[in-house]
């Protein structure tokens, strides 16, 4: 099976579902949306609060998405995969610390070069570093669903259900004190997509059922992360602990919308171009973001209109669309360059 980067285009034979593709843009577009909301987080009260808490809520469940992508379509180790992925992540950083610079017109210091020049350092794209991890033992780790039964399987999921999901859930503690944000929450979400990809083949519930139950998740979400936020904050400022990666509500709901888009099929050549740059407005939408608030185009002055949810929704449409013209730009120049390269060497090599 070819190799699939959830945050690229889903790759296989025949005709792609759309669907999936969909649900990438989705998926990235309420990361970007959550990102431009970020400033009200210390601040958010009354509606604004609440606005905070669904969004969180919701869209929190972005990355794990992807992850159930990669699960569904698998993952293969390739070396010319990981360095493509690390050259588009290297080329970011440098551009967003040149951006940086030209905007502040200060010195980013040791420690921002060193970033810089090594993404995978920091916390900065935390995603693409656990994927990577991932891909490396991706031969590995493909061994366990396809040598384990399908009773063994869901007893491996569920323990790291249990350890990693609904014990942090009720605890507040997650064992490996990264809010879900790292490989091992990854991991399970990733075999979550293999289990549903290799036994629930068929659709096994009909999708108002579906959307019910997502429904009863989201609202109870919406309303524990409500609560903690008037407890610890005194209704000033978003509290959403029930909002983590690693939450039940997060995974519980990614795998019902997941299976929503899986039950459904649709065919858009647009959809599936739009959605090859996906990675490219991942690693750039901070860089344009930090653009926009320099040169005044914001959406703090729309604070207190009942609209903020529609301009802040045009604001990250806005984005992306830079964002995508961005990584066309680079995908006809930088990476065209990379691989005439990378096949100069791989043919030195293997020739």
């Amino acid at each position: 099976m070819k190799c699939v980067i959830s945050l690229k285009n889903i790759e296989g034979g025949g005709t792609r579902n759309s669907c999936f593709e969909l649900l990438r843009l989705l998926c990235i577009f309420g990361i970007v949306y959550m990102h431009t909301y970020g400033i009200f987080y210390e601040t958010a009260s009354g509606d604004l609060l609440i606005h905070g808490v669904i969004i969180n809520s919701v869209f929190n469940m972005g990355v794990s998405l992807f992850m159930l992508i990669s699960g569904y379509f698998g993952v293969k180790q390739s070396g010319k995969k990981m360095f493509f992925l690390w050259s588009e992540t290297f080329f970011y950083s440098i551009l967003g610390v040149v951006v940086t610079y030209i905007l502040k017109q200060e010195s980013i210091g040791l420690r921002g070069i060193i970033e810089a020049v090594m993404p995978f350092s920091s916390k900065r794209y935390w995603y693409i570093t656990a994927y990577l991890i991932l891909m490396s033992f991706a031969s590995y780790i493909n061994r366990v669903p396809d040598k384990l039964s399908k009773e063994e399987f869901q007893g491996l999921i569920k323990i790291m259900f249990i350890l990693f999901s609904l014990l942090p859930t009720v605890t507040f503690i997650h064992v490996m004190g990264d809010r879900g944000k790292g490989p091992v929450n990854m991991l399970m979400m990733y075999f979550i997509g293999r289990y549903i990809r290799m036994h629930v083949p068929e659709q096994t519930m009909p999708r108002k059922r579906i959307l019910l139950f997502f429904l009863m998740i989201f609202i109870s979400e919406i309303g524990l992360n409500i609560f903690c936020s008037f407890i610890k904050n005194k209704g000033m400022g978003l509290y959403c602990p029930y909002a983590q990666d690693y939450t039940v509500f997060i995974v519980a709901g990614s795998i019902l919308i997941f299976l929503l888009f899986k039950y459904s099929k649709m065919n858009s050549k647009t959809i599936n171009m739009i959605s090859k740059h996906v990675l490219g407005i991942y690693l750039t939408e901070s860089m344009v973001r930090e653009v926009f608030g320099y040169i005044g185009v914001g959406v703090e002055s729309f604070r207190e209109q009942w609209f903020l949810f529609g301009i802040i929704a045009v604001h990250a449409v806005a984005i992306m669309m830079i964002c995508i013209l961005i990584d066309i730009i680079r995908e006809h120049t930088v990476e065209r360059f990379l691989a005439w390269v990378y096949n100069k060497i791989s043919n030195r090599f293997h020739g």
